[in-house]
């Protein structure tokens, strides 16, 4: 069988759920091939089907100050954790009448780690009731899925060099007697994030029987957030128009041969009349455009966007000229007023981040 590959790269929790549950319609519907995405997250908590709020240790003023997002999720399991050096696979699959059984499609996914984890020198195993891919009786590997019509979402989350103290804020998955462990600590030191990645798709191919087709990104986009002192900070929100209409920042396709740099400023002068000083976000994320809100010409769904960051310091009083054809509004609003209006995950981090560099900014008009 054929399945399109996605590297996603960084993906916010919210955007991962919205996809997986898009794409997982579109396959049941037999509208798209399998989809298997390969991911990254920021430092968040996933509750399953099954948690319960007291497998958070910290109280929610504590998640808040250390910018720890919790989520809610359709995936069976308890309370997890997913950060910066765990790689997470979420497959889209429609599973064939040979292979509809929960228990083999969970034991595939164990298997798949237990074989990466083998081709790196590390024996793992399983605990009988406890899904998962374990090294004596600490997890490494953890597993949360959740099936309909016999289509698979959510999947599998390796340890590679996650920072393991975030773990013990949680009772993970429920189980107060076990631990955690990673890669980093059993050998020492962290193996490349991709040569794992590749020697997991690998083991994931062969158990599933599966040929690769790798999926390009459908379009690589800028979002830029226009920011100015008057006297506090305040950020340019746009308002779009269409059936479903919305707030944004300033966003824009990159052209081909454009970098995205000169993309954000020309697409800020383009929407708002509007120029200054250029601060990279460091921030880049991958997501499919919603088609129940977007649609691009050209780009059936899914189309796959990665999305890069920036935010400009404009000088007091400018006066904004917006492009008619994509907004008929605009507002500037201190970050927490801004924060109630954007409506996707990637414009409200992107939005932090720009108040931050705001806050370091010593541009003086």
């Amino acid at each position: 069988m054929e399945a399109e590959l996605v590297r996603l790269g960084l993906v916010a929790y919210e955007d991962a759920l919205r996809m997986q549950r898009q794409l997982a319609a579109a396959r049941h519907r037999g509208e798209i091939l399998d989809q298997v995405l390969a991911v990254r997250h920021p430092h968040l908590y996933t509750m399953g089907r099954r948690a319960t709020p007291e497998n958070i240790l910290l109280e929610p003023r504590e998640l808040e100050a250390r910018g720890i997002q919790v989520h809610r999720s359709d995936r069976g399991g308890d309370v997890t954790y997913h950060g910066p050096g765990q790689l997470v696979l979420y497959p889209i699959l429609a599973l064939p009448p040979s292979r509809q059984n929960v228990e083999r499609y969970v034991h595939d996914l164990e298997e798949t780690m237990i074989r990466t984890l083998a081709t790196f020198g590390i024996a793992a195993g399983r605990a009988p009731g406890l899904p998962g891919a374990w090294v004596g009786s600490d997890k490494i590997g953890a597993i949360g899925v959740h099936l309909s019509h016999w289509v698979t979402s959510h999947g599998l989350a390796l340890n590679v060099n996650p920072d393991l103290e975030m773990f013990a804020h949680i009772v993970p998955c429920g189980i107060r007697d076990r631990g955690v462990t990673s890669m980093a600590r059993l050998l020492g030191a962290a193996p490349q994030p991709h040569a794992v990645e590749e020697v997991l798709l690998e083991h994931f191919a062969t158990l599933f029987g599966l040929t690769w087709k790798p999926r390009a990104f459908d379009l690589e986009t800028v979002q830029v957030f226009l920011f100015h002192h008057a006297p506090a900070l305040e950020l340019l929100c746009l308002h779009r128009e269409g059936p479903e209409p919305f707030w944004q920042p300033v966003t824009g396709k990159i052209e081909p041969g454009e970098r995205p740099a000169e993309a954000a400023v020309r697409e800020a002068i383009e929407e708002t009349g509007l120029t200054g000083t250029l601060v990279d976000l460091d921030y880049v994320h991958g997501f499919t455009l919603d088609p129940t809100v977007v649609t691009v010409p050209g780009h059936p769904f899914p189309c796959y966007v990665r999305e890069h960051s920036f935010g400009l310091e404009v000088p007091p009083g400018a006066a904004v000229r917006l492009d008619a054809r994509t907004h008929d509004a605009f507002r500037w609003l201190p970050l927490e007023e801004a924060l109630t209006l954007l409506q996707w995950p990637g414009n409200r981090e992107g939005s932090k981040r720009a108040a931050r560099a705001a806050a370091r900014a010593t541009t003086s008009w």
